[in-house]
């Protein structure tokens, strides 16, 4: 998991691709691309679904995503 993004490395760890995980939340891949790497930051909402869908700590979540960093 060295060097990845965090959530990309949550969903590689539980063996999902972005385009499982983006049907998942309900976005679209190219979306969950931006988001996973930071182009564009995560609305609290989306990142409480993410976390519930993938069984994760939203506040840890929420640390890791890039465009949230601070």
């Amino acid at each position: 998991m060295k060097n990845r993004p965090y959530l990309q490395a949550v969903r590689w760890t539980q063996g999902l691709s972005q385009d499982e995980c983006a049907k998942l939340f309900g976005i679209s891949q190219p979306y969950l691309s931006q988001l996973e790497n930071g182009y564009v930051p995560c609305p609290d909402e989306l990142m409480k679904r993410i976390a519930e869908k993938l069984g994760i700590d939203f506040l840890e979540l929420r640390r890791h995503m890039p465009a949230n960093r601070g």
